[in-house]
């Protein structure tokens, strides 16, 4: 049996209205951005200059505003106006008011900390970025919830894919342009499936395929039949896909 907590019930409408108009001038898609926890801040949090590479990947690839969450001024601020800080612009919210601030966000990216870990009570689509952890060690499951890890943690990646909805980094430290990419591929339209998770990761796949070690070639441009059998795939309902051929790697 699944139980579900339901935490509207707390929320008043005064906190209601302050969420609203808060959020009412800011344009959309709204972002969170959570990229620091408190404790095992080593393993987990976001260096400043990933941080500047993921704001910076945000305000050229889309519209919407950035709300850093950040209670004791730690993370990095880049000065825009579409980027605005919680504790400088804003006030400090309790957990309630956080829940609805999270509940009228498009998305939320965050590190391996409490926030994202409490996206998990709302349907707000979450992107967790894994520094070192591992989501299968560290979290549970959700599907509303895309993660991204450095390709060095293939060993459990490779086993634990689908469950955690796990993307890979291609370089070996996480790249906040690469973090950008993903927020972006969750925020627009889909293009193979229906839900964005799952699309945003059948996406990451194929580009995969574009290159990888062979006998024969170093790159491999099978992306582009792919795309074309999956757009096919797309026009029926509940397709029944039977492959044959060879594995040629472990994923």
């Amino acid at each position: 049996m699944t139980l579900t907590l339901d935490l509207n019930r707390f929320v008043t409408s005064e906190i209601e209205a302050e969420i609203n108009n808060y959020i009412r001038s800011l344009p959309r898609p709204l972002i969170l951005f959570a990229p620091q926890g408190n404790a095992n801040s080593n393993s987990k949090n976001l260096d400043h200059e990933t941080q500047s590479e993921v704001l910076r990947g945000l305000l050229d690839l889309q519209d919407g505003a950035v709300v850093t969450l950040d209670w004791d001024q730690r993370v990095f601020k880049l000065p825009n106006w579409r980027i605005r800080h919680l504790g400088d612009d804003w006030r400090h919210l309790g957990t309630i008011e956080l829940y609805a601030l999270l509940r009228r966000a498009d998305l939320l990216i965050g590190c391996d900390s409490g926030v994202l870990h409490f996206s998990r009570f709302t349907n707000t689509t979450g992107l967790g970025v894994w520094t070192w952890h591992h989501p299968s060690q560290y979290a549970l499951p959700r599907k509303n919830t895309l993660h991204i890890v450095s390709r060095l943690r293939n060993d459990l990646t490779r086993y634990r894919r689908l469950a955690y909805n796990i993307v890979e980094c291609p370089g070996e430290r996480l790249s906040g342009r690469f973090i950008a990419e993903q927020a972006v591929r969750l925020l627009s339209e889909q293009k193979y499936l229906a839900e964005a998770v799952p699309d945003t990761m059948l996406m990451h796949l194929i580009n995969n395929c574009r290159q990888f070690d062979s006998p024969m070639t170093s790159f491999v441009d099978r992306h582009r039949t792919f795309e074309i059998f999956l757009s096919i795939a797309r026009r029926k309902t509940k397709p029944v896909i039977v492959e044959t051929g060879t594995i040629r790697t472990n994923d």
